[in-house]
């Protein structure tokens, strides 16, 4: 049944049509918030050094979390860990979305690399950065200490004192100065 050009929507019509139009455009989005997924470290180029972790955060896990150094092995990555802030922000439906591993840098060597994060073996994330370790033939760094006063900082007239931390292989904050 065709419509009479000059007859006009009836506020129902409208309503309904809205709805569509709506339901229809949640229907086509939808997919995209529930694969919503970000690899925070490592990423943007940074470097990193010492023992540190790999994390993000994935609104839904169809299968098991890995990630993979240039290619590399699989690493597994444990999933759930709460992220209140990705469920602020309105990222995801809920906060149990974050995902880490514990990685020694040095493992990667000198230089450039990149990860690729995997849901179940398909890529949903990747990231390249940098690594450098403090001793050129070692892994994991024993039998030293020491101390590093920054001068300046992050303020003028601001000191930041430093002290070496084997358990993570760089210097940690022992104290600020002001």
């Amino acid at each position: 049944m065709s419509q009479h050009p000059d007859r006009r929507m009836t506020v129902w019509e409208a309503r309904r049509a809205l709805l569509l139009h709506l339901w229809l455009g949640l229907m086509v989005l939808a997919p995209s918030l529930t694969y919503a997924a970000s690899l925070e470290n490592p990423s943007g180029g940074l470097f990193y050094s010492g023992v540190g972790v790999i994390s993000g955060w994935k609104c839904e896990a169809n299968g098991e979390l890995t990630v993979r150094f240039n290619g590399g092995e699989p690493i597994p990555l444990v999933y759930g860990s709460e992220r209140p802030d990705v469920l602020d922000a309105g990222a995801c439906a809920s906060a149990d979305v974050g995902f880490v591993a514990i990685w020694n840098w040095a493992r990667l060597g000198d230089g450039s690399h990149t990860a690729v994060a995997y849901d179940d073996g398909e890529e949903f994330a990747r990231g390249t950065f940098q690594t450098s370790r403090l001793v050129a033939d070692q892994e994991f760094v024993t039998g030293i200490s020491g101390r590093f006063r920054a001068r300046d900082f992050p303020d003028p007239g601001v000191n930041v004192l430093l002290r070496w931390n084997q358990n993570v292989q760089g210097f940690v904050i022992e104290g600020v100065e002001e």
